[in-house]
């Protein structure tokens, strides 16, 4: 969960890569992509950390969608979900 109606908060995204790719992350509400991330390519067990302000946003569920290419082998998406207060 993040925002709120007191103190407003960001969504935290965090990820950790095991080899080195390149990697996209996209936040979704519905089918339409609200913020998209092109995080570039990182080193093996590298952690990156994004945020995703609440601000100026809808309530409701957003799903952020992580896209990890290795550099030999297939691309992996894993798709998360939270919800907007």
């Amino acid at each position: 969960m993040f925002g709120g109606s007191r103190k407003v908060r960001a969504l935290g995204i965090t990820f950790r890569t095991t080899q080195t790719a390149t990697v996209t992350a996209e936040v979704l509400r519905g089918s339409r992509v609200v913020r998209t991330y092109k995080v570039g390519t990182l080193r093996g067990a590298a952690t990156r950390r994004l945020s995703f302000s609440a601000r100026g946003q809808r309530r409701g569920d957003y799903r952020v969608r992580l896209t990890v290419r290795p550099q030999s082998g297939a691309a992996t998406t894993a798709i998360l979900t939270s919800r907007r207060l």
